[in-house]
């Protein structure tokens, strides 16, 4: 949908100095949330939808495996409406990437994609994991 090499040519990308804490620090991207993978994809779907969630990581004994996007859970649940009762693990994802709050955002942005629709941004000061999505960076742009 963006061609971020021209958002950086006409200038829209060039931030200097900001970095992922920028987002995290103006309460533009939330904290972590996730689901087990061995929950229903029903869970998944109402948490998503409760949270008005895009996308979300996927855990098993609180690590980080996978994540689930609105898009896929949404292709899923129309090719195979009994995918609701089947545990996540079965539809997920692969797990977003992770970065360190100081990664510079222009280089954040050009890490998400379709394929890959959220970072997850580690501030390891704060002991806390964050997850930046496309429309976050814009907003500090």
């Amino acid at each position: 949908m963006f061609n971020y090499d021209w958002m950086r040519e006409e200038g829209s990308l060039e931030k200097t100095g900001m970095t992922a804490r920028d987002p995290v620090a103006s309460g533009l991207s939330a904290e972590l949330f996730s689901v087990d993978c061995n929950e229903p994809v029903e869970h998944a779907r109402q948490v998503m939808g409760e949270n008005d969630f895009s996308q979300i990581s996927v855990t098993h004994e609180r690590r980080i495996i996978g994540s689930l996007s609105e898009m896929h859970l949404f292709a899923e649940l129309i090719r195979n409406p009994d995918v609701r009762k089947q545990p996540i693990e079965s539809i997920m994802q692969t797990a977003f990437p992770f970065v360190d709050v100081s990664t510079p955002v222009d280089l954040l942005a050009t890490m998400i994609t379709p394929q890959t629709p959220a970072v997850l941004v580690r501030d390891f000061q704060s002991d806390k994991t964050f997850i930046i999505t496309m429309s976050d960076v814009m907003r500090v742009l």
